[in-house]
This record gives structure tokens, sequence and C-alpha cells, in this order.
């Protein structure tokens, strides 16, 4: 009898506000086993237990058994939990707090809401309906096809599909990992954005930066704010980093440093270029490399400046175009491009290469210069080789030739051969430096003694042919060989002189003309 009571009395109050489905401004009973009210037990409440529907403007809820607050609009549902929300949205938990009068429902225990292709889980999840926002501060983690995020506070906006995460925020799919402070993700676009301190890993790199995005369909990803790459060999600096993941291209703009060390090498500039696929890298505006030694560094300012890579991406080549400058303590440069071999320490200088050795000069179409442990060992100077040696600003000793070959001792010239068509202008001095004369001499081939970098012996062979000439008698033609130009204007005395010097040749204020006029 009494449980035809029970009931009769759950008919009626289905029978009562079925009339009022279509309102909705209550929260509605739509079913279930059984209904008891005991003022008792528990004033204004009604127990509702068994297979509980309700619904509120178009949302359902369905649990095992709950509790209907009439006065205050609210339900609390116990057991196997399901709300569907809309046709995409639907959250499941073991309780549920849902207040009909703000729409919001607190879900606790084991609470998952899926969207579509995305999955939420938390321990406690806070769903407002008038925004759409699924929000959690005890740990959640979101799952999408390949992508798991994790946090301690998060916000899902399942209306835009946009996630805001906060605390220990990790990203992991596949092929990326991303740690971070603060992460929004667009689940429409799968592109994530960390405003914040971030650490990303891949099998084969290691980012950093302060903020950015990872686009997780492509692999693309742009670093912004102190970022920086690692690929194990190489390390990228700069103000902002483009990478794609899949095809090793990148981009890096303002104040980029790119740092090689397995080689020893870093290349600076305001914007640099990576393929790694096709291994190389380019730097431009103020690029500058540097070659650290155990006792000097080379430095090296072009236009341009390329390195490539080998398939292990170890460098191989270093090329600088367009005016040319490099300095080390114990030797200077100028040309118009330049190739560094770094796996055999060579320098290649071509198209009007000028080099600078103590107070020599030496100039050829082409210029070689061989190095072994860090330290110079001989020079290769074809076509029109030419060295100088200024004495005064009216004197200058100078040899030329077909071809030269130099050798080093200590980084210093001691001996070099000249080679087809060799002259010398050689001025001659007695112990109190009281100029003797100027002997100039002709032959096939010619050698030269230097001591500290300063001509000492020259000694001739194949027919030579040499005149003593009295220096007030000669001639300001015959005082200078054929071609003889002096550049020092060219040559710098620290490493920043590169770019000063850069910037003269740029806007015309000095150059290889001025001084062949100079020298008619």
């Amino acid at each position: 009898m009494k449980k035809i009571i029970r009931t009769f009395i759950l008919l009626l109050f289905i029978i009562q506000n079925i009339g009022n489905l279509m309102c909705q401004t209550q929260i509605q009973l739509v079913r279930a086993r059984t209904l008891e009210y005991d003022e008792n037990i528990k004033k204004d409440v009604k127990r509702i237990i068994g297979d509980v529907v309700f619904e509120h403007d178009g949302a359902t809820l369905y649990c095992d058994s709950a509790w209907l607050y009439d006065k205050t609009n609210s339900v609390d549902a116990f057991g196997k939990i399901l709300i569907k929300v809309n046709d995409t949205v639907s959250i499941t938990g073991e309780f549920i707090n849902y207040n009909g009068d703000t729409r919001i429902a607190n879900i606790e225990r084991n609470v998952v809401l899926k969207d579509n292709n995305s999955t939420l889980k938390s321990n406690r999840i806070m769903f407002d309906r008038n925004t759409n926002l699924a929000y959690y501060n005890t740990g959640g983690e979101l799952k999408d096809f390949e992508n798991n995020l994790t946090s301690k506070i998060g916000t899902y906006n399942t209306q835009t599909k946009i996630v805001y995460f906060k605390k220990d925020v990790v990203l992991i799919n596949p092929r990326f990992k991303l740690e971070c402070d603060t992460l929004i993700f667009d689940l429409n676009t799968e592109i994530a954005y960390f405003p914040s301190k971030s650490v990303g890993t891949s099998n084969e790199n290691y980012m950093y930066c302060e903020d950015g995005w990872y686009e997780t369909r492509t692999d693309i990803t742009m670093l912004k704010t102190n970022a920086y790459l690692n690929n194990k060999k190489q390390a990228i600096y700069g103000d902002s980093i483009y990478f794609e993941q899949q095809t090793k291209f990148g981009l890096a703009w303002s104040n980029v440093t790119l740092l090689d060390s397995v080689q020893n090498i870093i290349l600076s500039g305001n914007f640099c270029k990576l393929n790694n696929k096709d291994g190389y890298t380019f730097v431009t505006d103020k690029a500058l490399a540097r070659m650290i030694e155990s006792k000097d560094t080379l430095f090296l300012h072009a236009d341009t400046l390329k390195m490539t890579f080998d398939t292990s991406q170890t460098a191989q080549f270093i090329y600088a175009y367009n005016n040319c400058f490099f300095y080390r303590s114990d030797l200077q440069g100028h040309t118009d491009s330049l190739t560094y071999s770094v796996t055999d320490s060579i320098i290649f200088m071509n198209r009007n290469p000028v080099l600078w050795a103590d107070e020599n000069q030496l100039k050829a179409d082409t210029i070689t210069i061989f190095m072994k442990n860090q330290q110079f060992y001989k020079i290769l100077m074809n076509n029109f080789a030419f060295i100088s040696n200024k004495l005064d600003d009216f004197r200058f000793n100078q040899i030329k030739g077909k071809n030269m070959i130099g050798f080093f001792q200590n980084n210093e010239l001691y001996k070099i051969d000249v080679e087809g068509n060799a002259e010398s202008l050689y001025f001659i001095e007695e112990n109190n430096q009281q100029l003797i004369g100027v002997n100039k001499t002709e032959s096939s081939f010619m050698t030269l003694l230097l001591v500290h970098n300063d001509f000492s012996t020259i000694t001739v062979s194949g027919s030579p042919k040499a005149i003593m000439y009295p220096w007030d008698k000669m001639t300001i033609e015959e005082k200078l060989l054929k071609n003889f130009v002096w550049l020092s204007d060219f040559r710098p005395s620290t490493y920043l002189d590169l770019f000063i010097l850069h910037d003269k040749m740029a806007n015309g204020s000095i150059s290889f003309i001025i001084d062949k006029k100079r020298n008619k």
C-alpha cells in the first residue's frame, strides 16, 4: 500500500509539472521510480530515487538518486551522473549540485566532460551554462586525437572550443612535449599559445621562450622573447624564432646568435634562415662569425654568412659574401667573398683579397690560407701576387710575381717563395738606418726571408737582373712596382672595426678606386 501511495504522489508531481516543461524556468523532473517527501527528515526537499531524469532549459540530467529543492530551484544528484548540456557536450561524474537560477553545475568525483573529439577529466568541475565555461582548480587533463594536456587550473569554453590552462601545464603528443605556466589551446585549430616561460622538447630539439605558439597539426612553432632552440649540435638564440619540425626549416629575427658547440663557431646577426634538411644556415644584417680557438678568435663579417652541414649536422663550410672583413690578432683581411673549410681549417679568399700580417700587406687574385692545430702554416697567393712592407709615408719594400707560397712559424710569416715574373723593390739601409739605395731585381724565382714579419733577405735565381738606384734620383713611378696599392684604410685594428669599415665601404667613404688613383 505504501509503495502505491509513493507511486501515486510521483505521478501527481509529474502531471502537475508537465505543462511547465516548455517554460523550463524551474528544474523539471521527467521521470523516476520513486519520489519521497518527509518534512520531518528534511523540509522542502524531495528525495527522488531510481532512473532519475531532470530537464532544465534544454539540458538533461540523468542520475541514480537526487534531492530536489523547489524553493531554491536546485538539485543534488548522486550515483552515475550524466548531463547532456547540448548535442555535443556531455558531463559525467558521481555527484552534482545544479542551481536552476544561476544555471551553474558543480560536478565532483571522476568528472569527464566530452565535446566532439576532446575529453576533459578532473576530480571537480564547475560548469556555467550562461557562459559555456567549464572550470577546475584541482588538476585536470584534456585529450583530443593526439594531444594530451594537463594542468592544475583550467577553463574550457565549450562554445568557442578554447581552453585556458594555468600552473604546471604540460602538453604531450607523439612528436613534442611542452611545459609552461600558462597555455591557451584552440581545439578548432589545435594551436597552443603559451604567453609564459616555456620549455619544449622533441626527439631532435630543445626549445625555450617566454611567449609563442605551437601548431600541433603541422609541428610548426613560433618562439618569442628570449627564444632559444637547440638540436644538440647547434643552438640558436633570438628575439623570435619560427621553426617547422617536419621540414627542419626555420627563421630567426633580431639579436640572433647561432652557436655550434662541436666546432666552437658562433654566428650572429639580425636575421637568420635555417634549413637543416638541406644542411645550411645563413645570417644577414650585421652578420658576424666567430671561430673560437684556445688562444685566439677569428672574427669574420660580411653582408651574408652561410654555414653548411653534413647529414649528421656537423658544420662543414662557412661562406662569406660581399664586402667581407676578418680579424685575428695576428692576421687581418678583406675580400669580396670568402670560404672557410671548417673540417680542414682552410680559408679561401676570392675577388680582390688583401691580407695584413704585422707590417706586411699581401695581395693577389686569390689567396688560400692553411691552418693546423689552430695556427697558420701556409699561404698560397695566385695571379698578380704582391707583398709590400711600409717603411714610412714614402717608402715601401715590394715584391710581386705570378704566384707566391708563404710559410708560417708560430703564426708569423718567415718565408715566401715567388714563382714566375718575380720583381722586387727593396730599400738597403746601413746599421744606423742610413739609406744607401734601392735595389730593384727581376728574376723567374725569388725567396724572401722575414724576421718577425720584417723583410730580411731576398734570394733570387733564374737569370736575375738587379740594379741599385739612388733614392733621390728615382721618379715617383720608379719607386713603386706596377699595380702597387697600399690599402691600410681597409685594415681593421680590432674586431669592432669590421662593422665600421663595412659601413664605410657600403656608403663609399673608402674604396679601392681612391687608392688606385693615388698611386697611378
